[in-house]
């Protein structure tokens, strides 16, 4: 889950292009199906005279000059997250002073003002320092021997950590749900009011560990056996169903899209159920960390929701003691997410060695 950093050009041209996607995509979609349409009846047609006396090669072209409509790409781009129009006037606040702030040319998004290699932006993303150069360097003197910030992502490092950087991957929108789009810029303007920068959490979530907690979680286990399996798997996907529809970005939006509590207890709530569901259900051993992860990750999403509650309810959410809080709690959540990544990972590998 790594983003490339030459991406400026592209970040320029992103809402132009959703834009006109949004103008011409109904007429491009109905051209094209129209053609399709009857591009493919000339083939059956083809087909039907040739089929006599037609080579499995011949056959085998007439099917790749149908052309058939892919619908995906169509409705649907995939989109990293370095490319959406996300800039925070908040993290812009804690970074540079009234007068910087009033000067696009030092505190603008496409901006370079310590010559790093890394706009403003890609500093946010990445989160290093945008008025110093060396953000992994502690100066005792002139000399640093670590690389700038904008070679220590050239070269995979996090300028945050110094660790391998990792970053949020790609998602799938549709391409004309700008609401969608609306939705992550307000959440994330939202979240770094509250000091969490999401794209950050990603790489502070490699200086934690919380396998102890997640190991002492107590669950239901039973005997891998076939039935067992057959029927914790069926059991399974109906729990996680629609969760498993989402990615991290979309439950991320979702916890801070809102500063209603209703709104936010309704959403905790329903992480509430995941819980206990997933804690009701006799898992077989071979899927017991698997299971365990899950539930670790409902409950680290209540206690990110419990907290963003606490803040607005005492009106202390924009205190530095809360955000330092905020932080550390939406850190863990990552780690979560993670870590069920992990854990599905290895299960598929060992059904992948039971289909051999």
């Amino acid at each position: 889950m790594k983003i490339s950093t030459k991406m400026r050009e592209r970040d320029k041209i992103l809402v132009a292009v959703l834009g006109t996607v949004l103008i011409i995509g109904g007429v491009f979609f109905a051209n094209t199906a129209y053609e399709n349409s009857r591009q493919t009846q000339r083939v059956e047609d083809n087909f039907l005279a040739q089929s006599n006396n037609t080579s499995q090669e011949e056959l085998n072209q007439l099917a790749a000059n149908s052309n058939p409509v892919d619908t995906e790409k169509l409705l649907f781009s995939e989109v990293e997250l370095l490319d959406l129009p996300i800039y925070p006037v908040a993290w812009v606040e804690r970074n540079f002073s009234p007068n910087e702030q009033a000067n696009q040319f030092v505190s603008g998004e496409v901006s370079d003002p310590d010559q790093d290699g890394l706009t403003n932006k890609e500093e946010y993303f990445f989160g290093s320092n945008p008025k110093e150069s060396f953000s992994l360097c502690v100066f005792e003197g002139d000399d640093c021997s670590k690389p700038n910030d904008g070679d220590a992502v050239e070269q995979d490092i996090s300028p945050l950590t110094g660790l391998e950087l990792i970053t949020p991957g790609r998602f799938t929108v549709k391409k004309q749900d700008f609401a969608i789009l609306n939705r992550i810029e307000d959440s994330f303007e939202v979240a770094a009011k509250e000091g969490v920068d999401y794209p950050t959490l990603y790489q502070l979530s490699r200086q934690i560990d919380l396998s102890d907690q997640l190991n002492a979680i107590e669950i239901l286990e039973q005997e891998d056996n076939r039935d067992n399996f057959i029927n914790y798997t069926n059991i399974r996907i109906s729990i996680i169903e629609d969760f498993s529809q989402e990615d991290e970005l979309t439950n991320f939006v979702e916890i801070y899209e809102t500063s209603q509590i209703p709104e936010l207890q309704s959403t905790k709530d329903k992480y509430i159920d995941l819980e206990q569901r997933m804690l009701n259900t006799f898992s077989p051993s071979r899927y017991a960390k698997a299971h365990r992860g899950y539930i670790f990750l409902f409950q680290k999403f209540q206690d990110l929701i419990d907290l963003r509650i606490e803040g607005i309810e005492t009106e202390t959410n924009n205190t530095e003691s809360f955000k330092e809080r905020s932080q550390s709690q939406a850190t863990e959540l990552v780690w979560a997410f993670r870590a069920v990544n992990e854990l599905e990972e290895a299960v598929a590998e060992f059904e992948d060695i039971d289909e051999e």
